[in-house]
């Protein structure tokens, strides 16, 4: 059974992992012990980026903390701190108009000739 405390907490919204990276980098944190152990660490920074960017980028300790020289290590990059809705909640599609309806002795009309005789009435 979940706790009451459990149930009422807010997802949270962390830096992608491009941003998380640079982020680390520019802070200067060299492994994951100093990582997990930063008090300082800003909230927009998951505890167990291994396990939140798993399906994001992640490749690696090395790789997040800048620790491999090159051509792809990262910058530091300046977080950006909007935030970014889900692609889901973009506006729906928009719908076809209804077409205007019919007066009522035509519509009457097509349902006799789809029916093939007269209505009950």
């Amino acid at each position: 059974a979940k706790s009451k405390a459990n149930s009422k907490r807010r997802k949270r919204w962390y830096l992608s992992y491009k941003e998380a990276r640079g982020l680390v980098v520019a802070a200067g944190i060299e492994s994951e012990v100093e990582y997990v152990s930063w008090h300082a660490r800003p909230l927009e920074l998951p505890p167990d980026p291994s396990q939140h960017y798993a399906f994001r980028g992640w490749t690696g300790w090395p790789a997040f903390l800048g620790q491999n020289q090159d051509s792809t290590s990262p910058q530091p990059v300046q977080p950006s701190l909007e935030v970014h809705p889900p692609d889901s909640a973009a506006t729906p599609p928009k719908r076809r108009p209804r077409p205007p309806p019919l007066p009522y002795q035509e519509a009457q009309q097509r349902v006799q000739q789809a029916t093939g005789g007269t209505l009950r009435e």
